[in-house]
């Protein structure tokens, strides 16, 4: 380790504004590193950014990852030009069935480039959890430089690969997933949208939904659950809402034009046969079968109608006055997995995986502005991209994992409750497509 205050070519640190902390200063201290300190790295790359920056290359410390966990990447740089005037962020995406973005500064955010010196080999370590829904497979990894809208070019790729887009291309690893568990319930289920205890307990409470393209974390609070026995299919979904409103009755009717939350199922996990699921606050259902990706149009494929599916809806709140201040609202669904179109089992075996994803519509503010939910984020564009749903899998069993927490308990409260509905078909309204759906 070097001397402190000592760099490669035995140039001084100058130390940063005293905006850094001491402690921060110690870790940059520590991490700073001579010549002869650089290890040998299983992934060297040897890029330059501009004439600024140069990446000699990465290391990872757990080559085979798993979703949900914690992964250690660890990169290393040789500063070749100072920019003492210009602040660059390093950008990190790691893409795969979605992208997770690990945008940071040097050094557990503690060294801005702003106060790189050239001659520096800095090892700048990235601590993240892998996103819970990412998929088995390769995790492709880009890199470089951003300030504001602007990307600093890449000057020569080394091992690396400059895309269309400016981003640097600079290697992978392997990922497997850790797919949500659906678990088994034996005993009896009231369907009253009131999350009974000792059904609901039991299931497993998804990680909370995030902006639908870039999964980041939203103010209010939504999540689902599901659970499965022989003959069904148990939906909840539950949303924080301020102001809970719905003026569609019709079913069917283009619910996302409003408030609303939805479910899509991949049985077959290959984007053919998936159903669409969606239901408002005043209990209004539309259900779609699409046999490929969006196709057929919705009108068309709104036309299906699943059997015996039964929904109910719980307000904590009161539906349509706008004026007032609301908490939630919640939904169950009992589906029958004998209407269910594309599950390889009926009913289902343990570890039979299917791909489902959750979204939501928010419309608390206006009528004309919406936020849009998602449990496992699509990267923008239309959210029937089913290879970017979540994983799940039928287990039997109590839940193998501690429960994640919430801050509202949904069954409390003097809520309302909507009535099940009863499945009866109704043409379509409407024309067009569903955007972003």
């Amino acid at each position: 380790m070097i001397a402190l205050g000592l760099v490669a070519a035995c140039q001084r640190i100058q130390e940063p504004t005293p905006t850094i902390t001491q402690d921060q200063w110690r870790r940059i201290q520590d991490n700073v590193l001579e010549e002869s300190e650089l290890p040998t790295l299983s992934h060297p790359v040897n890029a330059v950014f501009g004439s600024h920056f140069e990446l000699i290359g990465w290391d990872i410390a757990n080559e085979d990852a798993r979703a949900g966990e914690e992964i250690r990447i660890t990169y290393y740089w040789r500063v070749l030009e100072a920019t003492p005037t210009q602040r660059w962020r390093i950008f990190v995406h790691l893409d795969s069935s979605m992208r997770q973005n690990l945008d940071h500064e040097a050094v557990m955010n503690a060294y801005p480039t702003t106060y790189w010196n050239a001659g520096e080999i800095i090892r700048d370590e990235v601590v993240a959890t892998l996103n819970d829904r990412m998929a088995d497979g390769e995790v492709k990894m880009y890199i470089g430089f951003f300030n504001d809208d602007d990307r600093l070019p890449v000057g020569r790729a080394g091992e690396g690969a400059v895309q269309d887009d400016g981003r640097l291309y600079i290697g992978s690893f392997t990922a497997s997933s850790n797919p949500y568990e659906i678990r088994r319930w034996t005993g009896a289920f009231t369907l009253d949208g009131q999350l009974d205890e000792s059904a609901w307990d039991r299931g497993e409470q998804t990680s909370m939904w995030g902006d639908a393209n870039s999964g980041e974390a939203q103010a209010l609070e939504s999540w689902g659950k599901l659970l499965w026995d022989d003959q069904y299919l148990y939906v909840a979904m539950h949303s924080e809402d301020p102001d809970i409103w719905s003026t569609i009755t019709a079913r069917d009717g283009e619910l996302w034009n409003e408030e609303v939350m939805e479910l899509y199922v991949d049985g077959y996990r290959n984007g053919r046969d998936y159903l669409e699921f969606q239901i408002n606050p005043l209990n209004t259902v539309f259900d779609a079968h699409f046999t490929d990706i969006r196709q057929p149009e919705w009108p068309i494929a709104a036309q299906f109608t699943l059997e015996g599916l039964e929904s109910m809806v719980s307000i904590d709140g009161t539906v349509n006055e706008r004026g007032d201040r609301d908490r939630s609202w919640t939904v169950e669904m009992r589906i029958p997995l004998a209407s269910l179109p594309s599950l390889p089992n009926v009913p289902p075996q343990p570890q039979d995986r299917v791909r489902v994803n959750f979204y939501r519509y928010d419309r608390s503010g206006s009528e004309n502005e919406a936020s849009y939910f998602a449990w496992s984020p699509v990267g923008g564009g239309s959210w029937h991209q089913p290879d970017k749903f979540g994983e799940a899998t039928f287990v039997g069993g109590p839940r193998s994992r501690p429960p994640r927490p919430a801050r509202l308990n949904p069954s409390e409260g003097s809520g309302t409750v909507a009535p099940a509905v009863t499945p009866t078909p109704t043409p379509a309204e409407g024309s067009g497509s569903i955007v972003p759906n």
